[in-house]
């Protein structure tokens, strides 16, 4: 019998054929793993002209078998911001041949206006052409307006009331946008001669103008000028980015590539790139107006120590027993609180509480506070003070006045707690006077004065006694007494030989502070630069006075009118004065600073000695005990000055 021959049957036939084709191309990219000559390496911009602030994009197409690395950047550094960097792949198989392909979107944003060129980049063992970018000035932005898709308002509220130097009034800047924010950054208001602080953090809120919906983002300021005349407030500006318009269908030229499984697979994006491959944002930038503002000097009928422009002014008075009960010799707390609407609590001046002889009176540094309600300043300045009696009776504790300019009404005004007569109970027993040397001559005389003598009474029989032995008993409390004295004399010296090294190591910290300080005011004083001096007079309040420390000439005034007297020469705060007046005359340039050069060096270093006592003790005033004071004399003038 003949062998038959073999015969496949066709559905094997076509198993055969598949697995051969499955197996071609699994095989063609292990073979193709290798970087051949058949890679290609491209690139491109995506517009060969932009304006300096404009991104542009780079793109880099890897082509070939087995195509992979990645371009080095590093040359683009010198000429270019990298914004961000998204990659994406595919792989093609044509007549059995596989062609892989990588391709990289860069964001750059020129950072010089020119013929920007762009030197080869080598992206693994090939190199992209060299390119050339145009790069011109960036054009003027026109202020926008509602209807416009990005537009900024500044809004100043004066209430149509005139503005006065040292008023506050609110200040708001709103950015409208039609479409979402994706960052940017928006500047902050600018004005010479004006001192702009924000309130609070950005709202956000959505409105409609010109029949347009717009994301708002809002600031809030306080805008206070510093001198009279024309201020000019210059544009708030926003640059930054936007989110693009949606794609329309077929924008990448086949119905499968607008899927949105598309995206996901090639969502490569580094930080900063904003978002997905084919969802990029887009560059925006908007300017608002300048405004001119008419700032009004100080009215001629306004009070002349205080100036106190505000849209509300209260001033009340508590004890700490209500009512008050006043006992001679012992302290009694005075609480004055000062409420104004318009300023902060630095701007409340120092009151000057007039008392009578009668009544020693220790007043306390006053605790200032600045609030807001998201749209105006509140300031609070609460000011304590101890009276102690030195006698009983009726005591009249005069009315305290407060004169203020009322910014709304366009008037003066004053706040006034009236005048109070309360009794004081008891009386002060004087101390016993020391004898005076006539008095001791006199004593002398009669004791040397001979004296009756008295004839002695009958003496008895003599008892002779022994005296009687020393109780062993007694000498363990001596010992430990004498124990006791050593460890105290001990501990007392070590406590003082402390404070003086504290007392040393302030002055060592203190001192080149100081100096410096000094430095600064004195060479604008002898530059006769009254906005320079006021500057750094105010710089160094800020560096002594850390906590509810001045924030203008006046509360710096009164921050030292309120000190020790021996600590702050007349002469000095009389400069301050004529200082703070010649900023707001119509001729500041006249001011001339001879009076508080002279006058600085004498007061800077008793400040040193005055802030280590504050420091310490707590007290910028006399004390309340004369006597405690008295035993630390000593070492309070052991402080080392320089």
């Amino acid at each position: 019998m003949m062998p038959q021959p073999m015969t496949i049957r066709p559905y094997w036939q076509l198993l055969f054929i598949t697995v051969l084709l499955v197996n071609t191309v699994l095989i063609s990219p292990a073979r193709g793993n290798v970087p051949t000559d058949d890679a290609v390496v491209t690139a491109r911009f995506d517009r060969q002209q932009v304006s300096l602030g404009d991104r542009v994009t780079l793109t880099i197409k890897l082509t070939g078998r087995g195509a992979n690395g990645e371009p080095d950047l590093t040359p683009l550094a010198a000429d270019f911001e990298l914004n961000g960097t998204s990659v994406g792949s595919e792989t093609r198989i044509i007549n059995w041949q596989r062609s892989d392909s990588i391709v990289w979107r860069i964001e750059l944003t020129p950072k010089r206006i020119g013929q920007l060129q762009i030197p080869p980049l080598k992206v693994g063992n090939e190199q992209t052409p060299p390119l050339e970018l145009t790069v011109t000035a960036a054009p003027d932005v026109i202020p926008g307006q509602a209807g416009d898709a990005l537009f900024i308002e500044v809004e100043l509220d004066t209430a149509g009331q005139s503005l006065f130097v040292q008023q506050q009034v609110p200040l708001v800047v709103r950015l409208y946008s039609t479409r979402p924010l994706i960052g940017g950054d928006l500047s902050e208001p600018h004005a010479d001669g004006a001192v702009i602080e924000r309130l609070d953090k950005d709202h956000q809120f959505t409105t409609q103008r010109a029949g347009k919906s717009y994301l708002v983002v809002e600031r809030r300021y306080t805008f206070s000028p510093e001198r009279s005349g024309q201020l000019r407030l210059a544009p708030v500006t926003f640059k930054g980015e936007v989110q693009a318009p949606a794609r329309r269908s077929g924008s990448r030229g086949h119905p499968l590539f607008d899927d949105p499984l598309f995206d996901d697979l090639l969502r490569g994006v580094q930080p900063g790139a904003g978002g997905a491959l084919f969802n990029r944002g887009e560059p925006a930038q908007a300017q608002s107006n300048a405004l001119t503002i008419n700032v009004l000097a100080r009215p001629t009928d306004a009070d002349t120590a205080h100036w106190l422009p505000a849209e509300a002014v209260t001033i009340t008075d508590s004890w700490a027993q209500s009512p008050p009960i006043l006992t001679a010799g012992e302290p009694a707390t005075r609480t004055v609180t000062v409420t104004a609407k318009g300023l902060e609590g630095s701007q409340i001046p120092h009151l000057n509480m007039q008392l009578p002889p009668a009544v020693r009176v220790y007043p306390e540094t006053p605790r200032v506070e600045t609030r807001t309600d998201g749209t105006r300043v509140f300031g609070t300045s609460e000011q304590r003070l101890t009276i102690i009696p030195t006698s009983g009776g009726q005591l009249t504790l005069p009315a305290i006045r407060l004169p203020w300019w009322d910014t709304q009404a366009q008037q003066a005004r004053e706040v006034v707690i009236p005048a109070v007569t309360v009794t004081v109970q008891g009386a002060v027993v004087p101390a016993e006077p020391a004898p005076q040397p006539s008095d001791l001559r006199v004593n002398s005389t009669a004791a040397a004065a001979p004296k009756p003598v008295t004839p002695p009474a009958p003496v008895a029989s003599p008892v002779t006694t022994a005296p009687a032995p020393s109780s062993p008993a007694r000498w363990p409390w001596l010992a430990v007494t004498a124990g006791v004295i050593v460890l105290l004399v001990s501990a007392a010296g070590g406590w003082y030989g402390w404070r003086r090294w504290r007392a040393r190591r302030a002055a060592e910290l203190v001192t080149p502070t100081a100096n410096q300080w000094r430095a600064t005011v004195l060479a604008a004083a002898t530059r006769h630069d009254a906005a320079g001096c006021s500057q750094a007079l105010l710089n160094w309040a800020r560096a002594t006075w850390i906590i509810a420390s001045p924030m203008n000439l006046q509360g710096l005034i009164a921050h030292l009118t309120q000190l020790k007297s021996n600590a702050v020469a007349p002469q000095f705060i009389d400069a301050v004065v004529q200082l703070e007046r010649a900023l707001y005359a119509p001729n500041a340039a006249d001011w001339n600073g001879d009076e508080l050069k002279q006058a600085l060096p004498r007061y800077l270093p008793s400040l040193i000695k005055q802030r280590y006592w504050a420091a310490n003790d707590g007290e910028l005033l006399a004390p309340l005990y004369p006597e405690f004071a008295q035993r630390h004399h000593g070492f309070y003038h052991s402080i080392p000055h320089h």
